[in-house]
């Protein structure tokens, strides 16, 4: 319900004892259904019933043929530099301000999930007398200034030397691969988006740049969704994926070019089946 808290417990027993007798593991379906009891020899890191194996991070995939993947950029300015909607370009396209020519759009996992709009002022090659030709400019820049210099945190009032620029910059120069840091546990694919390099991904995404399309069909596997099920982190019962966790250690497939085509045109298929099926 919304405006209620959602807690989620996990209840482990330990014992001091090896006597090696089967350990008691209890699941269930919803959680207003009864418990379904299964008895294992181990019960490991993840709650399940198996080997003690841990998925420890990783710095980059485990195959030197799949693509790194990254995080978006973080705006950490408050809102006026990263929160931009459609009316407030209005003003700007009448009266043809310079501001104009820094605005790009910008996508977070809310908007790539629910096809918002939504802007930002993007002003990593604005010069200063382009920013000073613009009030609209001029104006959001000095609250960053003025909120980031306020702040109790050291590294953000350092910040403040750059108010006109997020403060961690990672910009795409290829068309990209969108991926949600946090899924829903109802999903039973993990929803990800094609987006050119004009589009800013914030950091609520992770991104492949240059993702070739066999990766992005292999991604929207059900092989990959159960692999995030049972490695990635959680956010209260959500899936929380990570790239160094349930990215770099997902064991793609050795396949051949023959094999990368076909998953290339069922890559195709999946993107113009969801164009023709979005409202």
């Amino acid at each position: 319900m919304q405006g209620k808290a959602s807690v989620h417990c996990v209840i482990i027993g330990f014992s001091s004892s090896k006597n090696g007798s089967m350990k008691r593991l209890w699941s269930y379906t919803t959680p207003n259904s009864e418990g379904l009891e299964t008895r294992v020899p181990t019960i490991n890191a993840y709650l399940a019933g198996g080997a003690r194996v841990l998925i420890a991070p990783r710095s980059r995939p485990l195959s030197t043929k799949t693509p790194p993947m990254r995080y978006g950029n973080m705006p950490n300015e408050f809102g006026f530099l990263a929160n931009i909607s459609g009316e407030d370009l209005e003003p700007l396209k009448v009266e043809n301000d310079i501001a104009l020519k820094f605005v790009r759009p910008l996508v977070g996992a809310s908007e790539m999930l629910n096809g918002l709009s939504r802007y930002c002022l993007w002003l990593v090659r604005a010069s200063p007398s382009e920013m000073q030709a613009s009030r609209f400019i001029q104006t959001r820049v000095e609250m960053v200034r003025k909120n980031r210099a306020q702040s109790s945190r050291k590294a953000t009032v350092k910040l403040a030397s750059t108010p006109y620029l997020f403060q961690e910059i990672r910009e795409q120069t290829q068309d990209f691969l969108a991926v949600p840091i946090v899924s829903s546990e109802n999903r039973e694919y993990i929803p990800m988006k094609m987006y050119s390099p004009e589009t800013i991904p914030t950091n609520r995404l992770l991104t492949i740049p240059g993702c070739p399309l066999h990766i992005f069909s292999i991604l929207q596997s059900r092989v990959f969704s159960v692999w995030v099920q049972h490695i990635s982190g959680r956010l209260k019962n959500d899936f929380s994926l990570s790239a160094e966790v349930t990215y770099n250690n997902f064991p793609f497939p050795e396949s051949t070019i023959a094999e990368n085509q076909k998953l290339d045109e069922a890559a195709k298929l999946i993107i113009k089946t969801r164009e023709e099926n979005s409202t």
